[in-house]
């Protein structure tokens, strides 16, 4: 099977799924905002997805500061620790990049979930560019660098992270599709253990969701997916021969 071909067949899966999904779910009662509280708290406390990269004190602080289900308000009690974060990191750039990375990354991850599950408000919305300006900072400190690509793309441009290990060309490469409520920043920071055996990696956020150009899931999205796969095959340093393609939610 080729890879265009692939790419298509896993598209199509992706429509079919989205599709399905409202039909099976069940819709529950709204929760108060003492049980999202003390549901957060809770999942931060034993590392559980969606806040298993939060720190549990600092998950208590910024619950601590909601006094309502607004999202802006939701937006805003998240977004103040990862703003703390992102000044901490420029603080020890010049002499700790190390510790610079590290807050980088925490301040990601607090923007990210200031956004969550969707940049559905204005303030989501500017947690979600905070999360993007703190996931850039974060990529120029590492070794080897994660590059962030822009492909042109019907007038627009799609957006992925690279990272290749160091001393492998042309680099064998793993096309990472995120997933619904995910990101590509997030798959870059578990695509990082691909370096170690020689493989690189590109990831990008499937449409509907991120910086995708194309909105909304419907049949003929996968021509993004074609796109990533020609400007795969144009760079020298990448095996255009030796590409797997992944899609994780």
């Amino acid at each position: 099977m080729t890879l265009r071909r692939f790419a298509l067949q896993f598209a199509r899966a992706l429509t079919l799924l989205a599709l399905a999904c409202p039909a099976l779910a069940q819709i529950a009662a709204p929760r108060t905002l003492t049980e999202l509280k003390a549901e957060v708290q809770e999942r931060a406390d034993r590392h559980a997805y969606p806040v298993s990269e939060l720190d549990p004190a600092e998950v208590r602080e910024a619950l601590g500061s909601l006094k309502s289900l607004d999202r802006d308000e939701w937006a805003a009690a998240w977004s103040a620790i990862g703003d703390r974060h992102v000044a901490q990191g420029k603080t020890a750039e010049a002499s700790d990049r190390a510790g610079a990375s590290k807050h980088y990354k925490y301040a990601f991850e607090y923007y990210l979930f200031a956004r969550f599950p969707l940049e559905n408000s204005p303030g989501k919305a500017k947690a979600y560019a905070k999360a993007l300006e703190a996931f850039a900072a974060y990529a120029k400190l590492q070794n080897p660098p994660i590059e962030i690509v822009r492909i042109p793309f019907e007038g627009k441009e799609i957006v992925g992270a690279l990272r290749l290990p160091e001393n492998v060309r042309p680099a064998p490469l793993v096309v990472t599709i995120g997933g619904l409520d995910g990101r590509k920043e997030n798959a870059s920071f578990r695509n990082d253990t691909y370096l170690a055996h020689g493989v690189g990696y590109f990831s990008f956020d499937m449409p509907g969701t991120g910086q995708s150009t194309i909105r909304q899931v419907a049949p003929g999205a996968e021509r993004e997916f074609t796109r990533v796969l020609d400007y795969i095959a144009m760079r020298p340093e990448l095996d255009a021969k030796r590409v797997v393609v992944y899609g994780g939610s």
